[in-house]
């Protein structure tokens, strides 16, 4: 399950709604009117909402390349994709400057959205790592299941046993019995993982400053992410920082 934005200038979006995004089984699908909402919006849903796909269906114009790349530089982790029925040559220089990640133009344009959404979802740096998923049954419940798509899906600080057990409908102490059941360790040791794994991740891979990895991962300040990630890891994000790219 993921979260993505559809940005649109009126232009019709049922089509691409009904004919194409309904394939996206269990995603979690917003829709954007640029005639009422101007860029504030855009980003104030995208950091509220936890946006991690991006669709852009929008004339292009220089406010628009502006905008985008205001979008780039403020949310590194973002997949933007811009779609359109057709585009001038000159104009796939403007969006690769921008930072668009993907641009879906012409006839083709549903079949290869629809592909490579589920492709960027299915290695997307929220998903839960297999090794965690090994710790479960083979075959999850249905309730098993709805934890791990929260997991995966809920804002970071939505990530806490009182969240689950709303989302759930069932009390807290109900909740911790049956994640322990589940997953064989309780909330707050699987959580601990799973925060060791996206720190490596947008550190070490994604290769995000350490002050944009504590604002994705809503530490207070960057204090609090250093003295927890020191816990996990056994060691400072700067001295293994140091030693990887040694």
């Amino acid at each position: 399950m993921s979260n993505l934005l559809v940005t649109h200038n009126g232009s019709s979006t049922e089509s691409l709604r009904d004919e194409t995004l309904y394939q996206l089984e269990n995603w979690n699908i917003q829709y954007l009117d640029l005639r009422t909402h101007g860029p504030a919006s855009i980003r104030s849903q995208i950091q509220q909402k936890e946006i991690y796909f991006l669709l852009v269906i929008k004339d292009i114009s220089e406010s628009t390349i502006n905008d985008l790349s205001l979008l780039r530089k403020t949310f590194p982790l973002l997949s933007i994709i811009y779609y359109n029925s057709q585009t001038k040559d000159q104009e796939f220089a403007q969006l690769y400057l921008a930072g668009i990640d993907y641009c879906f133009i012409g006839d083709a344009r549903q079949l290869n959205l629809v592909k490579t959404l589920q492709k960027l979802w299915q290695n997307h740096w929220r998903r839960i790592p297999q090794d965690l998923l090994n710790n479960s049954d083979s075959i999850l419940s249905e309730r098993a299941n709805r934890m791990l798509q929260f997991l995966e899906q809920a804002p970071i600080q939505k990530l806490s046993s009182n969240e689950l057990a709303k989302h759930l409908n069932i009390s807290e102490s109900h909740f911790r019995l049956e994640f322990k059941k589940y997953f064989h360790q309780n909330f707050r040791e699987y959580k601990q993982q799973l925060l060791f794994h996206y720190e490596s991740i947008l550190l070490f891979e994604k290769k995000l400053k350490p002050r944009e990895v504590f604002n994705i991962l809503n530490y207070k300040n960057l204090s609090a992410f250093s003295r927890s990630f020191k816990t996990r890891h056994g060691s400072s994000w700067q001295k293994i920082v140091r030693l990887s790219a040694e």
